[in-house]
């Protein structure tokens, strides 16, 4: 509940640039939707860099995000629809992405990042890789699965594939190799704070990390 710094805004605005960049060159439009908004962070920044961004989330008590779901009827058309991290945590993730493909305009948008169980960081730490977070993911993606599940959509293809986030990646690989500095597990520890000890010490190796 408390007021953001502008220093964590600002790391925030830096770790998102790329994800911007990329919507801004594929976009059709500036009407955006967020599915599984959470807090509304990413609604927010969006806001700032000139689009007219909303957001839903069943679980979420934040005033400026809808508590409903994607295909009811109050929501209208959009040109951008968002899920960041939140395909994983679906029991039918598909019918999502088929009800966000019924939410676009014409040559609409859907923005999905999520982890890669085929990818080089789960091979290395296996059992200990921290996006497989169980039992929330419930769900777990590979390129081929993606595409192959993409394709059964009529209308719905892949335009463009990452496979680094500048905002997640580097946190994935210090977390696998250090689980107790996971935030959540820090905030329970220290009464939903984190010191700036430890936050000042994931912030590095993060830092560390990101060329590999």
């Amino acid at each position: 509940k408390g007021k953001q710094s502008k220093s964590v805004d600002r790391f925030y605005q830096i770790r998102m640039n790329k994800l911007l960049k990329v919507i801004g060159k594929l976009k059709n439009g500036n009407k955006l939707l967020d599915v599984g908004a959470g807090d509304g962070k990413f609604v927010d920044f969006m806001k700032k860099n000139g689009f007219d961004s909303s957001g839903i989330d069943l679980h979420t008590k934040s005033d400026s995000i809808l508590q409903m779901k994607l295909s009811s009827s109050q929501l209208g058309k959009f040109d951008i629809i968002t899920y960041l991290h939140v395909l994983e945590h679906l029991r039918n993730p598909w019918k999502s992405l088929r009800d966000a493909y019924e939410k676009l305009n014409k040559n609409g948008l859907i923005v999905v990042e999520l982890p890669n169980i085929e990818s080089l960081t789960f091979k290395f730490f296996r059992k200990r890789w921290q996006p497989l977070e169980l039992p929330t993911h419930i769900n777990h993606f590979s390129l081929k699965s993606m595409r192959k599940s993409v394709n059964k959509i009529k209308g719905l293809k892949i335009e463009k594939v990452e496979h680094f986030s500048a905002r997640t990646s580097p946190s994935v690989f210090v977390l696998s190799l250090f689980p107790s500095l996971t935030p959540k597990k820090v905030r329970q520890k220290h009464k939903g704070k984190i010191p700036k000890t430890i936050l000042f010490l994931y912030l590095l190796l993060q830092l560390i990390f990101y060329p590999l």
